[in-house]
């Protein structure tokens, strides 16, 4: 468990934790279970960011703080993901010349404008919360789009035979995709029960954006690849944080 926990870390992060090999071992495989963990972990930080912060320099400078810290923990690679995403499904009229325009590396403007878009979207949630819910929606809008992910690679192929999609599409077990999902599902009905089953908008939420993702990179790609990964976190991230803060 131990082994595993570092390798989901290793993979997601940045972060110094002994480091992980990026090939399709079962080990590797295996930490997909831990993939909400390590979302817990992020969002935990963010709120503790926001409780040091914010209260000394304001909500505004607290949330900018937040996105620092979220593009730092991660390298930007979700980010990155997200504006190869756009940059493909925008400019190629098949897949194959989708999938050619996702792996060239660069960014094009509609894939730096949905970056931008997705940033000020969560830098504008998060500024401008109310005190009330603001630390759930920090806490568990990480954990939602990383348990997305996991749901999306289990039930995906990858598009290419290399990659960071190639190490987790079609490879993930079912039940460490119930760990996984155990993970997402106890806290969302035990804040259902302390404070109103408004709080269960969140897992619909997240369960919609993962489904609409399947679908259309099944559509359009034929499956998925790590950008597709990253775009999905991304958004899913984005999607939660409104919704609890709405329902807050």
């Amino acid at each position: 468990m131990i082994r595993r926990t570092r390798d989901a870390f290793g993979f997601l992060t940045i972060l110094p934790v002994g480091g992980t090999t990026l090939t399709p071992a079962p080990g590797l495989i295996r930490a997909a279970a831990l993939f909400p963990t390590v979302g817990l972990g992020i969002g935990a930080a963010s709120w503790a960011i926001m409780e040091i912060i914010g209260p000394r320099l304001g909500q505004s400078a607290g949330a900018a703080f937040v996105l620092l810290w979220l593009l730092l923990v991660t390298g930007g690679l979700h980010l990155d993901g997200l504006a190869d995403t756009v940059d493909g499904i925008a400019g190629g009229r098949t897949r194959t010349r989708r999938l050619e325009i996702m792996r060239s590396g660069s960014s094009g403007p509609i894939g730096i404008a949905a970056v931008v878009a997705v940033l000020l979207l969560k830098y504008s949630l998060i500024a401008g919360a109310g005190d009330g819910r603001l630390w759930a929606a920090l806490l568990f809008a990480p954990v939602f789009a990383r348990w997305s992910i996991v749901v999306l690679a289990q039930v995906s192929a990858p598009v290419r035979r290399e990659g960071l999609g190639y190490l987790f599409a079609g490879r993930i077990e079912r039940m460490d995709l119930a760990l996984a999902t155990v993970t997402v599902v106890a806290p969302t009905i035990a804040a259902a029960y302390l404070w109103g089953y408004t709080y269960l908008a969140p897992l619909a939420v997240a369960a919609l954006v993962t489904g609409g993702a399947v679908i259309l990179f099944r559509r359009i790609l034929g499956g998925v690849s790590g950008d597709t990964l990253g775009a999905t976190i991304e958004v899913t991230e984005v999607a939660v944080l409104a919704a609890i803060l709405l329902v807050s």
